[in-house]
């Protein structure tokens, strides 16, 4: 059967989920041409697609000249110097299929002259991008390469005139005038990138629906995003900053990072009401408090105040939470009006933040995780997450991640039998590992990051006394500790495990391929679910 003969929307469907998605947009634009040549069909349906995004970036080989020699005659990288496909959307009359733009700015310190070559590429077709609803700005400071050149390049690092950058917005926004979708990537301390993403966010801010920002940018305190649906704030731990206001009525997902609790809430404070800041409609929440000012916060310090009290936080509809702190746990709980039922709860913190949780009655929840950082080191602390686990009962997956290299996982320990995933990253001996497994019944993931040998005499010989295990696990992530391994011992473990584990679906390990390939083709007659197995080594 061709690929013609499939229905149109059958084929849509598949040329989403194989069209290759690159970080660099010219190494998809490569692959995914390939893909079209297939066929015309697939050609006139995969257009669309292919060229949805039109990209503008500096050549790689930038980074080995300096920006004083690039910038003499800016018109000058408009041929070869830039990697673009504007020419082919152009020249195949695509512009109505480009929905997203992605600008690449390199720079020493002052970045609006690779700003305004760009723009001056794209002003060079007569045409309003009125299909443009997504701008991606990338901003990377040259000086990360060491490309300066401090005796030529006076001109390029000339201060920009505050005035002028109004004026460059105002440009964007002329060329670009449907973008409600705002992203700045690369976190940089430039003063001239903060006032520009701020005056652009001001420009667009009586449409904007979506801000991802990886740029701690400024903005005057009395505007307002209105139509926010989805937010992403890097604050980059910098607590002097401010930033604008958010209306939370609208926000559907919401992602704050690297912030004091005060710079995060205060955010939406002018829409307390009688001491509650309610999120009607928000489904989503990912809160990463800063670590460097976490520690020794009082409780007054983590949410806004009203009256002199904390305030409330409403979330009525929310359905996912995740949680990077311990300091600022307690008072984010405490102040959290909650629904009764949530879809999942991800938390990650310290043994501190395991006693809170102990003390506060999480919603009902599908999905539980819980992820203990470097921190904990008590064996208690994982005696009180497992009971944690318990009283949840999350119907859909319990995930417990250890990521402390000294606290000792063993069965002892783990009394939560609905357990559906682990990782341990401490030392693992190969009869805890089995133990765990036979006694976690419903594990369906196990991550192993660091496995020592043990006692177990039967793991020599893989194909002996061969009795299954009475689990339902899937995916098996095993790294041994090498200087405790050999190659043919570590062979043996993998062979030991892959005939008893019968639901066992994929193995993720870093050991050569062709011998376990070998293993399974001469062992699947005999053991049928070999077959299920798909490896991926790392």
């Amino acid at each position: 059967m061709h690929a013609d003969s499939l229905p149109e929307s059958i084929l849509i469907k598949i040329l989403q989920y194989l069209l290759y998605n690159h970080e660099k947009p010219a190494v998809s634009l490569k692959n995914n041409l390939y893909i079209l040549s297939i066929s015309s069909k697939l050609r006139r349906l995969g257009v669309p697609l292919v060229y949805n995004t039109l990209f503008i970036y500096p050549r790689e080989h930038h980074r080995n000249i300096t920006y004083s020699d690039l910038f003499a005659n800016p018109q000058g990288i408009l041929g070869p110097e830039i990697t673009t496909n504007l020419d082919l959307v152009y020249e195949g009359n695509l512009p109505h299929t480009t929905k997203c733009l992605r600008i690449g700015i390199y720079f020493v310190t002052n970045p609006f002259p690779a700003i305004q070559t760009m723009l001056n590429c794209m002003n060079s077709i007569s045409i309003r991008w009125y299909s443009i609803s997504s701008l991606h700005l990338t901003f990377t400071p040259e000086i990360l390469y060491g490309n300066t050149d401090d005796n030529n390049g006076s001109k390029q690092n000339q201060p920009l005139p505050e005035s002028h950058i109004p004026g460059v917005c105002n440009l964007f926004y002329k060329m670009f005038p449907g973008v409600h979708k705002l992203t700045f990537n690369e976190a940089t301390r430039n003063v001239l990138i903060r006032e520009f993403c701020g005056r652009l966010t001001i420009v667009y801010a009586g449409r904007l629906q979506q801000l991802i920002s990886r740029v701690q940018f400024y903005m005057p305190q009395d505007v307002e995003l209105t139509k926010l649906n989805y937010a992403c704030l890097d604050f980059a731990n910098e607590f002097n900053s401010h930033a604008c206001k958010i209306n939370p009525d609208s926000l559907v997902s919401l992602k704050l990072t690297n912030g004091t609790a005060t710079q995060l809430w205060s955010l939406f404070d002018t829409k307390m009401k009688n001491g509650i800041i309610g999120f009607p409609n928000l489904l989503f929440l990912s809160i990463v408090y800063s670590s460097w000012s976490s520690s020794g916060l009082e409780y007054s310090d983590v949410v806004p105040t009203y009256d002199n009290q904390p305030c409330k936080l409403h979330f009525p509809k929310l359905q996912t939470l995740f949680v990077n702190d311990s300091h600022c746990l307690n008072a984010f709980i405490s102040c959290g009006i909650f629904p009764a039922k949530m879809y999942s709860i991800t938390i990650h913190t310290s043994a501190e933040g395991i006693r809170i949780l102990q003390n506060h009655k999480l919603p009902h929840t599908e999905r539980l995780a819980i992820a203990l950082d470097m921190t904990t080191s008590s064996p208690s602390t994982l005696q009180l997450a497992n009971n944690i686990f318990s009283e949840a009962k999350p119907r859909r997956g319990s995930r417990l991640l250890v990521f402390n290299n000294e606290i000792p996982v063993h069965p002892r320990n783990m009394t939560c039998m609905d357990l559906t995933y682990l990782l341990v990253t401490s030392k693992l001996d190969i009869d805890t590992m089995v133990k765990l497994i036979v006694k976690l019944r419903n594990l369906a993931g196990f991550e192993i990051y660091n496995l020592v040998p043990g006692h177990k005499k039967a793991i020599a010989s893989c194909d002996q006394d061969c009795k299954p295990f009475d689990t339902k696990l899937q995916t098996l992530s095993l790294y041994f500790n090498e200087s405790d391994f050999s190659v043919p011992s570590k062979l043996v473990v993998l062979q030991y495990l892959l005939l008893r584990i019968p639901a066992l679906e994929q193995v993720i390990t870093s050991e050569p391929a062709e011998p376990l390939y070998d293993f399974v083709s001469g062992h699947v007659t005999k053991y049928p679910h070999l077959k299920n197995i798909n490896f991926r080594f790392s």
